[in-house]
């Protein structure tokens, strides 16, 4: 693993959708600038302007954008380590679930509510009185009501659960 080490310069901590972004510039010996960014739920250790420190990055230092992206920083000047917590996976499947939960319900309700208020009094087939061989064995229930609550449940998920994510990976 390459070790990088330097003076890290315009130090900032900034918040990004749920997100929280360390950002500064590694000074090296040669004058030489690195930009150094980690982002997690929440940043752990002291980082200022001027602190000397050295962290380990695997594969290469820079990714595609330019930037470097340790897991930790030893800050040498405080003796000290700076890492950002991430979102754990139980959290992450646990967003999902309570999304996917929501969506069925939200689902669910709209087609409750359609039926109760497009349907409330509107004649059905049992209150015509035809023979008993001639009643019809088909439900009066419409077929589009189920339909409108699945749409109902992906669009709730969908933004909720999707287009958060999405957002957050266009920045």
């Amino acid at each position: 693993m390459p070790q990088v080490g330097g003076v890290a310069r315009n130090v900032r901590i900034e918040r990004e959708g749920s997100e929280i972004v360390l950002r500064f510039v590694l000074e090296g010996d040669g004058q030489e600038r690195l930009p150094v960014e980690m982002r997690g739920r929440r940043v752990l250790g002291v980082l200022d302007d001027g602190d000397q420190v050295e962290f380990n990055v695997r594969g290469q230092v820079r990714d595609r954008g330019g930037v470097a992206r340790p897991d930790r920083i030893d800050n040498l000047s405080t003796h000290s380590v700076v890492h950002v917590q991430r979102q754990g996976c139980a959290r992450q499947i646990g967003g999902l679930l309570v999304s996917l939960a929501l969506s069925i319900f939200s689902g669910w309700l709209s087609t409750i509510l359609l039926d109760a208020l497009l349907y409330q009094n509107a004649p059905t087939i049992e209150s015509f009185s035809l023979p008993d061989e001639a009643a019809p064995t088909f439900s009066s229930q419409p077929t589009l009501l189920p339909v409108a609550g699945v749409l109902v449940a992906v669009l709730v998920f969908f933004l909720i659960f999707v287009l958060p994510r999405l957002l957050r990976r266009r920045k």
